[in-house]
């Protein structure tokens, strides 16, 4: 039988990206998706003894990663940071083309779903993302599953009104560039 460090090291092997990947979306930061990671995997192996086979490996750390980044959250609000990226590295304005191709990111689906509210995000991405049962994520977040039901509807409302807000504002800017626009 495995001791407890070959344990960790086959769950950090099989599941290390993923959770790295989740908390990444979670926490939309790399370098704190990264030290995150090793306190869900830090966490996972002080508590190895407590594990129950109830569920699989990767819904046990998908729940640690859970509460991990939700007492980061929480930490952040107590210890507000001032923001490193909010000032330019270069002084050029974005060209036309950039600024598109950044407006086009910042329509992505996965940019909307990093922008919802903390309680519809977690589902959201259990759901969507790591491919969760509404009965595993109910579990995992300790809540009732016709709460987790209304969080991926609150959701999916907020998201498509999001989206109808973008086309509606793209359309309103397609009619401003035909107003400036010379006629001929």
């Amino acid at each position: 039988m495995p001791n407890d460090e070959e344990t960790m090291d086959g769950l950090l092997r099989a599941y290390g990206r993923d959770i790295l990947h989740f908390i990444r979306f979670y926490t939309k930061n790399n370098n704190e998706a990264e030290d995150l990671t090793q306190e869900v995997f830090i966490r996972a192996y002080k508590n190895i003894a407590a594990f129950r086979s109830d569920c699989d490996a990767k819904t046990w750390l998908l729940k640690i990663a859970v509460n991990v980044c939700r007492n980061f959250a929480r930490w952040q609000q107590r210890h507000p940071a001032f923001p490193v990226d909010i000032f330019p590295i270069t002084l050029i304005s974005p060209s036309a083309e950039s600024e598109v191709l950044r407006r086009s990111d910042e329509m992505s689906i996965a940019y909307q779903v990093q922008e919802l509210p903390v309680k519809l995000k977690e589902v959201v991405l259990l759901h969507y993302f790591e491919d969760k049962s509404i009965n595993e994520i109910a579990k995992m977040l300790g809540i009732l599953e016709g709460a987790v039901k209304v969080r991926l509807f609150r959701a999916r409302k907020l998201l498509k009104q999001r989206e109808e807000g973008l086309a509606h504002e793209e359309r309103s800017d397609q009619r401003q560039l035909k107003k400036l626009a010379p006629h001929r």
